[in-house]
């Protein structure tokens, strides 16, 4: 769309932008070009324009004033951030100058900064602890310009001179000797100790490095002869100590004692840390509840988390975050869901489901004032169970706003004005990320997605509800659809993403944040073919192949496990693992039945091209048996509505078609009705195996921990205030908008009172009805438009409506009857307080 949606505007901007925030001027051309260089003075933009096509488009730069050599050429097409090096004329005075640069694109836009290498944070480090000076240059370029000496005991930083040379390395000579040998600057590890041999006589042990400090890679040369005596000078500095590690190390031969050593140094490691905290701070809070209400307003849904603990500790140079959830929830507050549920721990029905569900952990170090440094960040994240059908996912669509359209590309160049908004947030978020480890351990995950909606779903409601006319040919085309497409899209699947493991990250955190999606985005990628054989259509084998091997699995592994504590525990490891086998094995075979029976129900369903019966079977199918028996009483009525169904729907249809399209629609229903009656009981038959299938799966399953809603939605009135959450109203609002399958769901409670342990009364803001709570009945209800009056008598515990009865019930009588229905209560209060709400409510219009 955008405002220029109507018109094809053509934007010409630079390509390539360069920003300097260096703090001194910085003069650059295109690299191997003759010519004048161009100056770029401290917060100056400007935009590149190539002076040579005919040569690569890389640029060099250098500080001016003669006393640095110029950068070789870089790209400015790679997105990242580098150093590049302007090589000192005279480096005995005066040591080569690095500068960092930034490579951000912003649309079509290249901006390339160009900022101050912070003094203590170089890309690399080449520390000297020897006695011998040493000579370094880049591999590619074995050329006596490019040397740098590194004199013995001393320090360098360093940055490559040519940048886009695959695996560089770096070439490191000693003086006055033969030895010579290329080093990894990027991969960290120990090289063996090197016998260097100098033309003086000289010879050492050198012992080789690469290390993290910090962001900045280290190339370490040591002494090794004086590394180890450093080393025996600090054991005889504390004998004791050495005393005690040579009794532990093995010499007295007693495994308690090294026990009891390791006990007291721990305890007295974490006392000197206890003692050295300057802050520690806990912070544990038992539930917390949030809502996510819709601008109707309706609850959509309700997250919990549970013993939530948060402590935050600092010590000099460190501060330290810790964060552990016990249980988290996502309750799906649609009145009547398919799943109540939609995310949840997943139960394994053993000690494991004591485990927290969160548990994230991160210190950080605050000497580097420049970057974020983090010594470590660990996230581990429970097994979960998501579960979702279409109608939650067009709430959450719905909530969020979220449009499809093509929003034009009005702000996608870089004009002049906002060269400097740019260039200050480009200073302020490019704040580099170092991790010296980053781990995020892995992630399994079973997800069900049902493309039908609960009998509950606000979507399903306003379909039947609506004002508009949503009947006839459309409707039992839709209908048809969500019957076959909804059956044949449903899936099951277990999704597991490995572990993210990464050591010594030095990044942006936009980058960081990109190397993690790349990385989860690959990762499920490479699950997708699990969705294939997840299917409901084909009986979800992975799942059936899941629960077998799990069954094979337990009877391995339990009898094993217990046989290495005591034989007691390895006759309960074979009861474990033998009841495993059995109960998987049920549930895996029975389920893939009753999905594959389910599939075959819902073909023959839509043969019947009854829409009206398409609907009332969806709406049964949700709900699930809980044991074999329940599943053959429910599949045993649900066979005998088909049945009943298809006889009626002989002359019932004809009738629906006479009222649609006359004499064609007459035609029409009577092969309908005629094909119903002979398909609606086959598919009765069909599900009542199903059901009887589900019931053998839930029976097997029977005693498995399962997570159940936390509360039901929270009820608003007309006034749709936002007020504290009440239980019991939210249960008389649900009861409400549910009973007689919805009929009320539009109504706003507005009083209810239980008139006895099985009879509510629900006075809403357009009838007065009772309801039977252990039948889920509806008794009676009362519209305020057919009301005449309303008294309390003839005594004071109870209350007379007096109301109209139906029209057609008059005209059968010849006159406009009216008739009294009376309510009983157990005190006088009650009777005068529902006496006066429904006068309030029958006589006030903004109620309604």
């Amino acid at each position: 769309m955008g405002k220029f949606h109507r018109t094809k505007v053509v934007t010409i901007s630079p390509r390539v932008i360069l920003v300097n925030s260096s703090g001194r001027e910085v003069n650059y051309r295109q690299a191997h070009a003759k010519g004048p260089w161009n100056a770029l003075l401290h917060n100056e933009r400007v935009p590149l324009h190539w002076t040579d096509q005919a040569l690569a488009e890389e640029l060099s730069v250098v500080i001016p004033g003669g006393t640095y050599h110029p950068s070789m050429g870089f790209a400015v097409n790679q997105v990242g951030d580098f150093a590049v090096k302007m090589p000192s004329k005279n480096e005995e005075e005066v040591s080569n100058y690095l500068m960092r640069v930034e490579v951000q694109l912003h649309g079509p836009t290249f901006l390339i900064v160009f900022k101050e290498m912070t003094p203590d944070l170089p890309p690399y480090l080449i520390e000297n602890e020897t006695r011998l000076g040493l000579i370094i240059q880049q591999k590619s370029m074995r050329l006596p310009t490019n040397e740098e000496r590194v004199p013995p005991m001393s320090k360098h930083s360093y940055a490559w001179c040519l940048l886009d040379e695959p695996d560089s390395q770096l070439t490191v000579r000693v003086e006055h000797s033969s030895f010579c040998e290329n080093y990894c600057l990027d991969t960290f590890r120990k090289y063996p100790i090197a016998d260097v041999h100098t033309e003086r006589g000289e010879r050492i042990k050198m012992r080789v490095e690469v290390v993290a400090r910090g962001p900045t890679k280290v190339l370490r040369f040591l002494d090794h002869t004086r590394a180890l005596l450093r080393a025996m000078d600090a054991r005889r500095a504390n004998p004791r100590s050495t005393f005690r590690k040579k009794i532990s190390s093995g010499f007295l031969g007693k495994s308690q004692e090294r026990r009891e050593e390791k006990d007291r140094e721990t305890e007295a490691a974490a006392k000197r840390e206890e003692r050295d905290m300057d802050m520690l701070v806990h912070v544990d809070i038992q539930n917390i509840g949030l809502s996510m209400i819709s601008k109707e307003p309706r609850e959509i849904l309700f997250l919990s988390m549970f013993n939530v603990r948060f402590q935050y500790s600092a010590s000099p140079g460190e501060v330290g975050y810790e964060l552990r959830v016990s249980d988290v929830q996502v309750d799906n507050q649609a009145l009547n869901p398919q799943f109540p549920v939609m995310l949840a721990r997943h139960y394994f029905n053993s000690e494991q489901d004591e485990q927290d569900v969160l548990h994230l952990s991160m210190l950080v170090n605050t000497l580097y004032k420049s970057i974020d440094y983090y010594r470590w960040v660990h996230v581990r994240l429970w097994n979960l169970d998501l579960k979702m059908d279409i109608g939650i996912v067009n709430e959450l669509l719905a909530f969020f706003n979220m449009e499809f359209t093509d929003t034009g590309d009005d702000d996608a160049f870089v004009d002049q004005d906002t060269f400097q908004e740019i260039s200050s947030a480009t200073i302020s978020e490019s704040k580099k990320v170092y991790v010296e480890e980053f781990v995020i351990h892995p992630v399994h995950a079973d997800v069900t997605f049902k493309l039908s909606y609960g009998p509950g779903s606000s979507s399903r409601q306003a379909t039947s509800h609506g004002t508009g006319d949503e009947g006839g040919e459309n409707g039992t085309i839709e209908t048809l659809l969500y019957s076959i497409g909804g059956t044949l899209a449903n899936i099951e699947a277990s999704l597991r993403l490995r572990s993210l493991k990464m050591n010594n990250v030095f990044a942006t955190s936009a980058q960081l944040q990109t190397a993690i999606n790349t990385f989860y985005q690959g990762q499920a990628l490479a699950e997708m073919y699990k969705l294939f054989f997840s299917f409901e259509c084909i009986g979800n084998p992975a799942s059936l192949m899941g629960k077998l091997s799990t069954g094979v699995k337990d009877l391995v592994y339990e009898p094993y496990n217990g046989a290495v504590s005591s034989p007691v525990d390895f006759v309960v490891g074979i009861h474990k693992g033998a009841s495993s086998l059995v109960k998987n094995s049920v549930a895996g075979v029975s389920g893939a039945g009753a999905k594959v029976a389910t599939t075959l129900g819902a073909g023959l369903g839509a043969v019947t091209m009854d829409a009206e019966y398409l609907h009332d079977r969806e709406m049964g199918h949700t709900r699930r048996p809980e044991h074999l028996l329940q599943g053959v009483t429910i599949g045993a009525q649900e066979f005998g509505e088909s049945v009943m169904s298809g006889v009626k729907g002989i002359y019932q249809a004809p009738m629906r078609g006479a009222q649609e399209d006359g004499g064609v629609g007459v035609v029409r229903g009577v092969g309908i009705g005629a094909i119903g009656a002979l398909v609606k009981p086959a598919v009765g038959l069909v599900d009542f195996t199903t059901r009887a299938l589900q019931g053998v799966q839930s029976t097997a399953t029977y005693f498995d921990k399962r997570a159940q809603r936390y509360r039901p939605q929270r009820a608003f009135g007309t006034d749709r205030r936002l007020t504290v959450y009440s239980w019991e109203r939210a249960v008389a609002q649900a009861i409400l908008r549910t009973i007689d399958d919805g009929e009320f769901y539009s109504d706003y409670l507005i009083y209810h009172m239980l008139l006895s342990e099985k009879e509510l009364l629900l006075v809403s803001n357009l009838r007065v009805l009772e309801v039977h709570l252990e039948k889920q009945k509806l008794q009676w209800d009362i519209s305020y438009s057919d009301v005449v009056s309303t008294e309390v008598g003839p005594n004071p515990l109870s209350v007379t409506i007096t109301y109209r009865k139906e029209q057609w019930l008059a005209s059968l009588r010849g006159k406009s009857p009216t008739s009294t229905h009376v309510l009983t209560f157990a005190a006088s209060s009650h009777a005068d307080t529902v006496a006066r709400v429904m006068r309030v409510c029958a006589s006030s219009k903004h109620l309604r």
